[in-house]
């Protein structure tokens, strides 16, 4: 009954974890009766090895059909586990839950631990924190603890030598590393995954860089991976943070954005072709569409492949004809020939069914202020402290604006702009929305800035003092990945790569044929006398092996002499484990463990052979007679 506990303890911890990630209470429920059930029931079916895969097999396909039956909640996070990551984790569970009934050896428990893993990586699926690390590590813990339990063949830890023991720790802190990784890995790499599914199949919303943007635009691509832009600052450079894209005046009730009329307002502007001089900061697009160029609010001498772009009235910049802004520089500064112009009437334009209300939450909140600055710090502060970010939630609403404002208080990005924009022009502040990236991802190997899809923003320009100035409402504490922080493992390794490969590159072209055929005689010399080291050692080694063939202590030998003369003789050929195995069966414990303590002294250098010896002498000193 013990056993069969432990042996259910993992997959309830399992079952637990999927209950919360998908929100399939119905189905977890069952699936953690049945579990229950099998404490006391456990091991009375008896089947054979093909019906039990037979079983196993039919098993995980109804309970992945009862997974995939399951409707998740929209977004990331608790409920919100994709159908595909439920049918894996419902029929494994299923499948790992049937086995406890199966009578047979502890192979069958094995096998269910690892269903059960299986289901705690599908699980990983969707958002659900640090709580999935501290489910994943219960649930290897509680496995470990069944499977030590069911192992009779194991070696006491009293056995081990002060070195083994340090040596024992040292491997479990490793695979405790690397079990880490592996529960901080599962999530992401579902995620790209299903981003690439996504890319392939699935129609994307606008993402508000172009002719126009509305308030769902950013929703999916804040959670990509994908690399956008490479920057490169020239030393000793001020941080960048706010690059531009598409910059928007007229808000319309449906949640758009727009920018009217966007034709009339375009002018060509020629620009520098030489992208720029070693001052310059230099922008690398690593992917996406290339018809925009994104610069600070201050970013002037702009320096383009074409030498020519189109600017609009209010500071966006575009593509010139064919050319692409693959590739560009710019400096920081007081806008030139790029600048935006000063507001006009679009700039305090509120929708008229919108007006009274946000006229009035306006008075509300800037009653006290006196200055322009006063009101917008007065709105920011509100919109911050009383509003809360978040991407998991359905909105449904006509006026999707007046519902964030008023009832439903969760948005992103784009809500907090949005919101912000036009209760400022409640106040009399002219103000436009900016849609673009926050510039945050360090690596200190390449020594640029790493911009993201996830780096995607939106904020508030508003005219002060006559000038435009910069605002964001947006609650900072949910935006991880826009505070300035430093590149991850992976990439610092992957711009090391790049480094070498570069050097390299370099190297080889400017290299003289004199050098090359010298670096060639070098590697040939040093393989040359690695191949030779290792004959010579392989060699030696056979010598010593071959001179080397150790008998068995004397006190094994006296061991297995008498317990020959009680008709239990070991074959020449026959494994030591499945000697000690045999003598268990026929009710010699203590011979068996001896043989266990004997072959983990020989052959694993656990023990002592003096303390070997002694307890063999005290067994054979002993009345044992197997039953």
């Amino acid at each position: 009954m013990k056993a069969r506990a432990l042996h259910a303890a993992p997959l309830l911890v399992a079952i637990a974890l999927h209950a919360w990630a998908s929100a399939a209470y119905a189905q977890d429920a069952v699936l953690f009766a049945i579990a229950l059930a099998a404490i006391p029931l456990g091991g009375s079916v008896p089947l054979g090895r093909t019906a039990l895969r037979v079983l196993g097999a039919v098993v995980f396909v109804a309970g992945g059909i009862a997974g995939w039956a399951h409707t998740p909640d929209l977004g990331y996070g608790p409920g919100a586990l994709p159908r595909i990551a439920s049918f894996v984790a419902v029929g494994s569970l299923f499948a790992a839950v049937s086995r406890s009934f199966v009578r047979g050896s502890s192979s069958p428990d094995r096998a269910a631990f690892v269903l059960g893993m299986l289901a705690i990586a599908a699980s990983g699926g969707t958002r659900l924190g640090p709580a999935y690390a501290a489910f994943a590590a219960a649930y290897v813990a509680s496995a470990l603890v069944a499977l030590r339990a069911r192992d009779s063949s194991r070696a006491r830890a009293s056995y081990l030598s002060g070195r083994h023991r340090a040596g024992f720790g040292v491997v479990v802190f490793i695979a405790s590393a690397i079990a880490l990784g592996f529960v901080r890995s599962v999530p992401p790499i579902h995620r790209a995954v299903q981003r690439a599914f996504d890319r392939a199949y699935i129609p994307h919303d606008i993402v508000g860089f172009g002719g126009g943007a509305w308030l769902g635009s950013m929703r999916d691509v804040i959670r990509s991976e994908d690399e956008v832009f490479r920057i490169t600052p020239p030393p000793r450079s001020r941080p960048i943070d706010y690059l531009r894209g598409g910059v928007y005046d007229e808000y319309r009730t449906d949640g758009f954005w727009d920018e009217t009329p966007f034709s009339a307002r375009l002018r060509d502007v020629v620009v520098g072709d030489d992208l720029g001089g070693e001052s310059s900061i230099r922008v690398r697009r690593i992917s996406g569409s290339a018809n925009r160029y994104f610069l600070p609010l201050d970013g002037r001498e702009l320096r383009a492949e074409a030498g020519t772009v189109e600017a609009d009235e209010l500071g966006a910049i575009v593509t010139f004809g064919s050319s692409t802004a693959r590739s560009y520089t710019f400096t920081l500064g007081d806008r030139d020939a790029l600048a935006p112009a000063a507001p006009g009437p679009l700039d305090l334009r509120i929708p008229r069914s919108e007006r009274e209300r946000i006229t009035q939450l306006a008075h509300d909140w800037t009653d006290a202020a006196l200055t322009s600055e006063d009101k917008l710090d007065a709105i920011q502060a509100h919109l911050t402290h009383e509003y809360r970010y978040s991407l998991e939630f359905l909105r449904e609403a006509d006026d999707p604006l007046l519902d964030f404002l008023f009832a439903n208080k969760q948005g992103y990005c784009t809500y907090f702009a949005s919101a912000f924009a036009l209760i400022a022009r409640a106040a009399g502040v002219p103000t436009r929305f900016v849609t673009g990236y926050r510039v945050a991802e360090w690596s200190p190997v390449a020594q640029e800035y790493v911009v993201r899809d996830k780096n995607a923003h939106s904020w508030v320009e508003a005219w002060v003092n006559g000038a435009w100035r910069t605002y964001d409402a947006t609650p900072m504490q949910e935006l991880l990945q826009d505070k300035p922080h430093l590149s991850s493992l992976a990439t610092l390794a992957a711009d090391s790569v790049r480094r070498v490969e570069l050097a390299a590159s370099y190297a080889i072209k400017h290299a003289t044929p004199a050098q090359l055929f010298a670096v060639l005689v070098g590697l040939l010399a040093l393989w040359g006398g690695v191949r030779a080291l290792r004959k010579r050692g392989a060699g030696g080694a056979r010598e010593q092996a071959g001179d080397r063939v150790d008998p068995p202590l004397p006190c094994f030998e006296r061991l297995t002499s008498s317990l020959a003369r009680r008709g239990l003789a070991r074959a020449p050929s026959e494994p030591l484990f499945r000697f000690a195995r045999r003598l268990e069966e026929a009710g010699l414990p203590d011979a068996a463990m001896l043989v266990e303590r004997y072959a983990a002294m020989r052959y694993g250098g656990v023990g002592e052979a003096s303390a070997v010896e002694a307890d063999v002498d005290r067994f054979l000193g002993a009345p044992t007679h197997p039953r």
